[in-house]
């Protein structure tokens, strides 16, 4: 591929994870809203894990991670699908 042809106009970013940014965009307004609340959880979690840490609490600890882990890979899933997570457990 020649260097034009790489920076040329129609050159789409690719995000981390293989995403490009126009795929980013197409996601429905609630799929954004539901990552944004995984993300939210995320760094409660880590906020919460530090603490600990800090506090020499081991239970807490793991437990902040155990809930890191659920929502990065909920978060993952959202992403990888474009469908929320929430749909069937809504209902339920």
């Amino acid at each position: 591929m020649t260097e034009t042809k790489r920076e040329g106009p129609d050159r789409r970013r690719v995000h981390r994870g293989g995403r490009r940014e126009s795929d980013l965009r197409a996601l429905t307004a609630e799929v954004r809203a539901e990552a944004g609340e995984y993300a939210a959880e995320i760094q409660q979690c880590l906020e919460v894990l530090s603490a600990s840490l800090e506090d020499l609490d081991l239970v807490g600890a793991r437990e902040a991670s155990k809930r890191i882990k659920r929502a990065a890979d909920a978060l993952k899933l959202l992403l990888a699908t474009g469908k929320s997570m929430k749909k069937d457990s809504a209902g339920g």
